[in-house]
């Protein structure tokens, strides 16, 4: 077998609308890869009729609806390739994406790679983050340094498996395993495109507390290989960060983005900064306008 050969693995419930779209970037890549797999994740729409219509190098397997961990696993263990590549069924690859990767790690003793991305749909703009320095650590996965699933590639052998039973934030989780092992080397160009729709996971407000808490148990887990300061580390700069997601919300006025974390952190034992943060009083709109006019007036 080629040690360039690829598997691309994707996850579909519901996905109609975009699979054919989505499958026909993968197949337009220059580097062809050796095998596409398509989880129908229980999907009640035409999506595993329109994914195998597609081109007969598009492999479709149907399973009871179980969640994308689930599905991703699957397709894990379907594959032969040396490298596995995912992609979530509603977004796109540029020509490019698997040649650019492979190139770059072809040069380097990195275990997987990721790229940049584009959001496109209802939002448009280009996620590069600033400041890394080619490589993730797993302070920068922590930190939410952008990054999504259909960027990624990764060496078959030491793919780690998802975390099932995790509603949000098994992607982060995945992120944080993979940094663990080896380098993860991070291709700046935005070789993917992420869909912004009304139907998309990153539409839910609370999200954001689901993969912080996500986040804390893995560095509780992991702590002994961490060592106890850096794990340390890790929970302040975790804690710290949805601390500032919790301000931005709250005095940028976006209530409705507020109020939805704010609820949900009620149902969690969480450190007392963050609890702190997370239960300020929530006024009438009219009231914070009046407020922040009479501040604004009195220069503060």
């Amino acid at each position: 077998m080629r040690s360039d050969s690829v598997s691309v693995v994707i996850p579909c419930y519901n996905g109609e609308s975009f699979i054919e779209e989505t499958l026909r970037s993968v197949l337009g890549q220059t580097h062809k890869p050796t095998e596409i797999w398509v989880i129908d994740d229980g999907s009640t729409d035409a999506s595993a009729e329109v994914a195998a219509s597609v081109d007969d190098r598009v492999q479709v397997v149907r399973q009871e609806n179980a969640g994308e961990a689930v599905a991703r696993n699957h397709g894990i263990r379907l594959s032969t390739g040396d490298w596995i590549a995912f992609c979530d069924a509603d977004d796109l690859w540029e020509p490019g994406k698997l040649e650019r990767q492979l190139q770059g790690l072809a040069k380097d003793d990195a275990l997987a790679s990721c790229t940049g991305f584009f959001n496109f749909g209802d939002i448009s703009d280009v996620h590069a983050p600033d400041g890394l320095q080619g490589y993730f650590s797993i302070e920068d996965v922590i930190r939410g340094i952008p990054s999504n699933m259909s960027t990624f590639l990764i060496r078959s052998e030491c793919c780690p498996r998802f975390r099932e039973g995790v509603s949000y934030g098994e992607d982060t989780l995945f992120f944080l395993d993979v940094v663990l092992r080896g380098a993860l080397l991070y291709v700046s160009e935005p070789l993917v495109g992420y869909r912004r729709h009304a139907a998309g996971q990153s539409r839910f407000k609370a999200t954001q507390l689901y993969r912080y808490l996500a986040k804390r148990e893995w560095i509780t887990r992991h702590a002994p290989s961490l060592g106890e300061d850096r794990a340390a580390s890790c929970h302040f700069l975790n804690d710290n960060v949805f601390t500032c997601i919790l301000d931005a919300a709250y005095y940028s006025r976006r209530m409705d983005h507020y109020v939805s974390l704010s609820r949900a952190c009620r149902k969690e034992t969480l450190p007392r900064s963050v609890e702190s943060a997370a239960s300020r009083v929530v006024l009438p709109g009219f009231v914070f306008r009046l407020y922040d006019r009479v501040m604004g007036m009195i220069g503060r």
